[in-house]
């Protein structure tokens, strides 16, 4: 993992190895590793229950880890994009 995030409290939303960004044949893709609360993406859910699951990413996608309740918000911010 490159980046660790750490909650606080009794809810938990962070797997331990929760997604990757990739780059496949000239597009830029998340994996849900199996994650238990699956990650968001513009509202649409990528893996939960531990199935995973993947997804493109678009310019300026919003990405939530875990559920709506999660305090790790990211936006995928693809630089020199218009």
């Amino acid at each position: 993992n490159d980046l660790y995030l750490t909650e606080l409290g009794n809810i938990f939303n962070v797997s331990r190895e929760h997604f990757l960004i990739d780059y496949k044949d000239g597009a830029y893709v998340i994996v849900d590793r199996c994650s238990s609360c699956g990650t968001l993406v513009e509202g649409e859910l990528v893996g939960e229950g531990k199935k995973g699951g993947s997804r493109c990413l678009e310019n300026n996608d919003v990405i939530i880890v875990g559920t709506s309740e999660s305090r790790y918000v990211f936006k995928f911010i693809l630089m020199g994009s218009t």
